[in-house]
């Protein structure tokens, strides 16, 4: 039994011990749970979202070959959820005084879509959502899906509005338009026919405002072009792109990246559609290779069973005068010594009990302990932005 059914059955024999507080939460959670189910959008599987545009070509590559479900997973992090949900209920208001603006006038989209088609641009307008704020469109010589926050004309120029929620932090930061919102919104202008983009980025904790005009440049277009270009032919050759390894730690297709890595990776389109093998196994031969097996399995001998595989040459106190154990030695938090195999020596576990070195093992250690609550507290910060980046991409297109 796995530990997710273990902590299920604990759960349920627990049922009846629950607090009132704590089963208002969790029904409140399901709700929520519920709710993202009923509202989720479909990731359309023959097109790239613009928001991921900057991401690397493998990933890209995953996303369309993979395609994979819409459904909310039972570990969900509901708060995050909720984050996502804030940041589109905060999308919808700003948008609503964008139009009260003065000088401002808002275009309609699907105007904007039939204009594009006058200039060549092969998009199609798809629908507008229920309040009549934003609508997709689809592109299928660029391969986008895409659903921008707005178009809208002011002092005399047409510019594509993008709204950015973002955490205090990161809004203490920003000089410029990130680099992946640049390949989102060029992603957008091209759909478009429309070459400026005014970026609206709010501080999600204290609704302090940064915009930015911005330029779509025709070498920005280029690198676009051929990213799509690139991962479009990968997806038909069925053979994943190379990786960007700075692109690797949020990643959610590690395990794929992995197995591609490992020549272990097979395509799902090709394996949906083999025939399926029968369940049966086959006779004869499968129990006397069994037991040929279990001849040629080596016997371990009586006496090599019991040889030590390293010794302990004692000499903790010569060790421990270079502060945590030799070059390549550590030290746990039970104070056992291990020692690396390249030192030459064959050291099983021993108790670091030099007294002469006491003192400046507690203060190595205290330093230790503290370098590493620091870089857990960074790691923990950039996870965070991590998450925010994530849960504000998926609502973009």
């Amino acid at each position: 039994m796995g530990l997710a059914s273990l902590i299920k059955v604990a759960q349920g024999k627990n049922a009846a011990n629950v607090s009132f507080e704590d089963k208002f939460i969790k029904e409140y959670q399901e709700a929520v749970k519920r709710q993202e189910e009923r509202e989720r959008q479909p990731v359309p599987k023959d097109y790239f979202r613009p928001s991921s545009m900057y991401g690397c070509d493998r990933m890209l590559f995953f996303q369309r070959v993979h395609c994979r479900g819409t459904g909310v997973k039972d570990d969900v992090d509901t708060n995050l959820v909720e984050i996502c949900n804030s940041g589109t209920d905060r999308h919808l208001r700003i948008q609503h005084l964008v139009e009260d603006m003065e000088g401002v006038t808002c275009l309609d989209l699907e105007e904007v879509v039939k204009e594009a088609n006058q200039k060549g641009i092969k998009t199609e307008f798809v629908g507008w959502n229920k309040d009549h704020t934003e609508a997709r469109c689809k592109n299928d010589e660029l391969s986008i899906y895409f659903q921008p926050d707005g178009v809208i004309n002011f002092l005399g120029k047409d510019v594509i509005l993008e709204i950015k929620t973002e955490s205090t932090y990161q809004h203490s930061n920003r000089f410029e338009p990130k680099m992946d919102h640049k390949y989102q919104a060029t992603c957008y202008g091209m759909g478009l026919g429309i070459d400026y983009v005014l970026f609206f980025y709010e501080d999600r904790n204290f609704c302090g405002k940064k915009v930015y005009l911005w330029k779509i440049t025709d070498e920005m277009k280029e690198i676009v072009l051929s990213k799509i270009a690139r991962v479009n032919k990968a997806i038909k050759a069925g053979t994943p792109p190379e990786k960007d390894e700075d692109k690797c730690t949020y990643c959610d297709y590690k395990r794929e990246c992995k197995l591609v890595e490992e020549g272990k990776w097979k395509d799902p389109r090709k394996a949906s559609q083999e025939p399926q093998k029968s369940d049966k196994k086959p006779q004869g031969k499968s129990n006397k290779g069994k037991q040929e097996k279990r001849k040629r399995k080596p016997k371990m001998e009586p006496a090599e069973a019991n040889k030590p595989v390293r010794r302990v040459c004692g000499n903790c106190a010569h060790c421990g005068a270079e502060g945590w154990g030799a070059y390549y030695c550590s030290v746990d938090a039970d104070g056992d010594m291990y020692v690396d195999r390249r030192k030459g020596c064959k050291f099983t576990p021993s108790k670091f009990t030099s007294k002469v070195n006491e003192d400046k093992t507690v203060s190595t250690g205290r330093i230790k302990n503290a370098i590493q609550k620091q870089e857990a507290a960074y790691k923990a910060q950039i996870e965070h932005e991590a998450d925010m980046e994530a849960i504000d991409a998926r609502r973009d297109w």
